[in-house]
């Protein structure tokens, strides 16, 4: 008896009918599963690299602390570990920036019932 399976399923991305040694099933929700072929499963490990790269600079981004110029009442964020002078974005001035504090929503929250 022959162990070539000739058998075909579709691939969920490309919509082709590949053979079913060349299917690999990988999370596509919280319980469901995917169906991709070798040619789409490389390129889809390559985009949930870069989704997951963007994610994380993302978080580095949101973690930088917060600035204020009171001259042109522009805020913004700047990364102390970097090599560019502490200066508004905006005017370009240096003389009137204030670190601002982060403020979640409960602590104003509280704050407002005080």
């Amino acid at each position: 008896m022959e162990s070539d399976d000739t058998r075909q399923i579709l691939c969920e991305r490309c919509r082709k009918f590949v053979s079913i040694n060349d299917i690999k099933y990988v999370p596509k929700g919280n319980e469901s599963r995917m169906a991709l072929c070798k040619n789409c499963l490389a390129s889809f490990n390559t985009e949930a690299a870069k989704k997951k790269k963007q994610a994380d600079e993302l978080r580095a981004r949101s973690k930088r602390p917060a600035y204020f110029c009171s001259r042109c009442r522009y805020k913004f964020k700047y990364d102390p570990s970097s090599n560019a002078s502490l200066r508004c974005p905006y005017c370009g001035k240096a003389d009137k920036i204030m670190e601002t504090e982060q403020i979640d929503a409960e602590s104003l929250i509280k704050n407002a019932e005080e």
